[in-house]
C-alpha cells in the first residue's frame, strides 16, 4: 500500500537531546576525553563578581572549538549551525527551549582575552595530550605554510603615507581632546542631546606594523614590503614565488611532535615574507617549555639548513637532520656534494678533476663566514657538463663555511641511515599535519586581520587539531614515560637492531616508535 506521510504540529512532545546523539559522535568523545574545566580559571580576572551574569566562558570556548573543529570561518553560520544541529545543542549544553549566544560574543571575547589566553588555551590541551602519554618529546619536526591575508592587494599603499596617515589620525585625537565640544547652561553639548562621539580613527589611530622583541631576529621584509604595506592588515606580507601567487599573506610555523600521535606543541605566525630559518630556535624553545621534554633532534626540511642553526643546535646538543639550504636558484643537476675537498692542497676537485682555488685570504661577510673556491673560466668554458654544473654562471662556485668542522660533520651525519630516514618521515609527520589544518580546520585563508588575532586562530586550529588525537588515542596504553628529561647525547652509533617486519632493521634508538 501507497504511504502518505503528513505534517501535523503538536502541543506537547517527549523529546530528549541525550536520546538523540549518537554514543560514538564525535562531541561526545570530545566531552569524554577532553577536561575544559582550565577554561574559567584562566578566564576568571576577565569578569566582574557583581552585575548580570554574562555567557559561561566553558560555552564561549566550546562554541569557539566547534567552529575551529569543523571548519567553519563564518561565526554567523557558526551560530546560526547551532541552532540547527542537535549535537552541537548538546555539547554546548543547551535545551530545546533555550537559545544559543549569538555570533557577536566571540568577538567580544576575543577582544576580552586577548591572544594569550587563547595561547594558554593551546598550551593546556598540550598539557593534557602529554598526560596521556601522546607525546615522545625528544624529537621535533618543523614546517610552515602561508596562510593568505584577509586583506586585497587594492589596499597596499606607500609605507611612508600610511605613516603619514597615522601621525594625522593622532594629530586628530590631539585635537579631539583640546576642544571638548561647548556645553550650555545644563552642562549638556550646545545643538545635541546625546554625547558627541568621537571618530573611531581618532581614538584608535592604526600603525603599520614595527618589529618589536616578538618578532624574529632576522625577519626584515624585503624591498617590495620596506616600499608598501596593506592598509587594511599591516602586519600580512607581500609574498611572490614559484607555485605561490603575489598576494598577502601571513605565515604559520609549527613544530610537531616526533610521536606516533603527532601532536602540535609550536604555533607561531609571522608576515608571510618572513624566512623559516629565523624560527627554529624559538619554535624549540616552545616544544621544551609546553611538554618539558628535552630535545635530541630536530627535523626540517633545506629552508632550516643554515650556518647558525646548524651551530646553535650543535651547540645545544641537538642532533640537526636538515639539509643543508642552498638558496633560492641554486639546485644544480651536480651538488656540491660531488665535489671532494682536498685538505692538504686546501682546494675542492669537481667531479671532472678540475680543481676549485681558494679565493682571497679572509672570510667573506655572509653569516658565519665562509671561503669561497672557484673554478677557472675557461676551464668552465671547455667542460661538457657545464651545463649541468653552473648554469648560467661562467665558472662554478663553492663556499665552504670557516667553522672548524663544523660543516663536515654535518654533511657527515646527513649521509647516515638515520638522517635520511628522519628527513624522509618529515613528510609524513609535519606536512600531513599542515595539510589537515588547511583543509579541514580553517586555516587556508585568515579569518581575520592583524598578527594577534591570526595568531588566535592558529592556536584554534592547532587545538582541534590535537583534540582530534586525544579523542583518537583516548584510552590507549600510554607510552613508556622513560623519553621524559632524556639528557641530550651525540648522534649514537647504531648498535642493537630492532625488528619492525621482515624488511625493516633500524636501531632502537633511531626508529621513531621504538621504547626504550
Amino acid at each position: 500500500m501507497l504511504g502518505r506521510k503528513t505534517f501535523e504540529p503538536k502541543l506537547f512532545y517527549q523529546f530528549s537531546l541525550e536520546d538523540r546523539v549518537p554514543g560514538d559522535h564525535l562531541l561526545r568523545r570530545v566531552a569524554a576525553a577532553v577536561d575544559l574545566s582550565f577554561v574559567r580559571r584562566l578566564t576568571g580576572r576577565f569578569y566582574s563578581h557583581t552585575g548580570q551574569p554574562g555567557v559561561d566562558p566553558v560555552v564561549l570556548f566550546k562554541l569557539a572549538l566547534l567552529g575551529w573543529l569543523y571548519g567553519i570561518t563564518s561565526e554567523r553560520r557558526l551560530a546560526d549551525e547551532c541552532r540547527l544541529n542537535l549535537a552541537w545543542m548538546w555539547f554546548l549544553g543547551y535545551d530545546l527551549d533555550e537559545r544559543p549566544p549569538d555570533h557577536s560574543v566571540l568577538s567580544k571575547a576575543r577582544r576580552r582575552f586577548g591572544v594569550t589566553v587563547y595561547q594558554a588555551f593551546f598550551a593546556e590541551i598540550v598539557r593534557q595530550c602529554e598526560r596521556a602519554g601522546l607525546i615522545r618529546g625528544d624529537r621535533l619536526y618543523l614546517d610552515s605554510t602561508l596562510v593568505e591575508a584577509n586583506a586585497s592587494l587594492e589596499s597596499l599603499g606607500s609605507r611612508a603615507l600610511v605613516a603619514q596617515l597615522a601621525a594625522v589620525d593622532e594629530h586628530l585625537a590631539a585635537i579631539w581632546d583640546e576642544n571638548p565640544p561647548l556645553a550650555d547652561a545644563d552642562g549638556e553639548p550646545a545643538g545635541a542631546t546625546e554625547p558627541v562621539p568621537v571618530p573611531a580613527s581618532a581614538t584608535e589611530p592604526r600603525q603599520p606594523h614595527v618589529a618589536g622583541p616578538s618578532d624574529p631576529p632576522n625577519g626584515r621584509p624585503g624591498r617590495a614590503n620596506e616600499l608598501v604595506v596593506s592598509r587594511t592588515d599591516p602586519d600580512a606580507g607581500l609574498v611572490s614565488r614559484d607555485g605561490v601567487p603575489l598576494d598577502l599573506y601571513h605565515k604559520v610555523h609549527v613544530g610537531v611532535d616526533g610521536g606516533p600521535a603527532r601532536i602540535i606543541t609550536a604555533v607561531d605566525v609571522t608576515p608571510g615574507e618572513v624566512a623559516d630559518e629565523d624560527l627554529l630556535e624559538r619554535l624549540l624553545k616552545e616544544h621544551e617549555g609546553a611538554t618539558g621534554r628535552t630535545v635530541t633532534e630536530v627535523v626540517a626540511d633545506a629552508k632550516y639548513g643554515t650556518y647558525a642553526n646548524y651551530r646553535a643546535l650543535e651547540e645545544d646538543g641537538i642532533r640537526a637532520s636538515i639539509p643543508p639550504h642552498l638558496g633560492r636558484g641554486k639546485t644544480r643537476a651536480i651538488p656540491g656534494e660531488r665535489f671532494i675537498y682536498d685538505p692538504a692542497g686546501d682546494r675542492f676537485l669537481c667531479p671532472e678533476g678540475q680543481e676549485l682555488r681558494r679565493q682571497g685570504s679572509s672570510c667573506t661577510a655572509r653569516p658565519g663566514g665562509g671561503i669561497i673556491y672557484r673554478a677557472s673560466p675557461k676551464v668552465c668554458g671547455t667542460c661538457p657538463l657545464r651545463a649541468d654544473c653552473c648554469g648560467t654562471a661562467k665558472a662554478r662556485t663553492i663556499t665552504r663555511p670557516d667553522d672548524s668542522g663544523l660543516y663536515d660533520r654535518t654533511r657527515a651525519y646527513l649521509r647516515t641511515a638515520h638522517a635520511k630516514r628522519s628527513i624522509r618521515l618529515r613528510k609524513c609527520w609535519a606536512e600531513t599535519v599542515m595539510a589537515e589544518a588547511k583543509e579541514r580546520h580553517g586555516l587556508r585563508r585568515a579569518q581575520y586581520r592583524g598578527r594577534g588575532k591570526v595568531r588566535i586562530q592558529a592556536f584554534g586550529a592547532a587545538m582541534a587539531y590535537n583534540i582530534k588525537k586525544l579523542v583518537r588515542w583516548h584510552g590507549r596504553r600510554p607510552q613508556a614515560p622513560a623519553l621524559a628529561l632524556r639528557p641530550r647525547l651525540q648522534p649514537p652509533v647504531c648498535c642493537l637492531p630492532v625488528h619492525f617486519g621482515p624488511l625493516l632493521h633500524v636501531c632502537q634508538h633511531c626508529h621513531p616508535f621504538s621504547h626504550n
